[in-house]
């Protein structure tokens, strides 16, 4: 679901009092209206070391834009869980198991099948989503360029950030399933040492 909210927008802005200053390479204008999606800021973060963005906007405004600027950070953790759920998935199947090579082939066959889920779901998304956005200013390779404006937060799409909140709870309590058992463990082994001890 968290990868689902990269294809869904998040803020529409309305810009006014544009200003720029163009080399004579650059081609296209900035539109009166952007929309951004989760991982993107107004202050521009298309890689481009020749294009200085300035933007003036209410405080309130400006903190949401930045928080939506760090969002990124999400889709990284959805591909560090899956690797979290297949050592999850190991543990559980060799954990206090006297033949271990039996449930080696049933552990390989369920990491395949992880993986395989987890790249068609991934691709899925993509496909099923609008279409791909590319760069939020893009005036051409050789394009040196200022642009200054005032932006003006006019729509936040809920849908996004309701899906967005949902993957996050889902996978916080898919982590949650997977860390009570290994506690639980631990608690009974220490106690089991303790009783041999004393």
């Amino acid at each position: 679901m968290v990868l689902l909210t990269d294809t869904m927008p998040l803020y529409e802005w309305e810009l006014s009092e544009i200003v720029t200053d163009f080399s004579s390479n650059c081609r296209g204008n900035l539109p009166s209206h952007l929309t951004t999606y989760l991982g993107e800021s107004l202050d521009g973060r298309d890689g481009s070391e020749n294009l200085n963005v300035g933007v003036r906007r209410s405080w309130n405004d400006e903190v949401l834009d930045r928080m939506s600027a760090f969002g990124s950070w999400l889709f990284e953790w959805s591909l560090i869980e899956v690797g979290l759920s297949i050592i999850y998935l190991w543990w559980f199947l060799f954990r206090d198991k006297q033949d271990r090579t039996s449930h080696l082939g049933m552990a390989v066959f369920l990491t395949a099948i992880a993986i395989f889920m987890c790249l068609n779901l991934s691709q899925v998304v993509r496909v099923a989503g609008p279409v791909i956005h590319g760069p939020l200013y893009y005036f051409g390779v050789d394009c040196h360029a200022t642009i200054t404006f005032n932006a003006r937060l006019v729509k936040m799409y809920y849908e996004t950030l309701t899906i967005l909140f949902a993957g996050i709870l889902m996978e916080l309590g898919a982590l949650g399933m997977m860390l009570h058992p290994i506690v639980r463990a631990i608690i009974q082994r220490k106690e089991s040492s303790k009783s041999v001890v004393g």
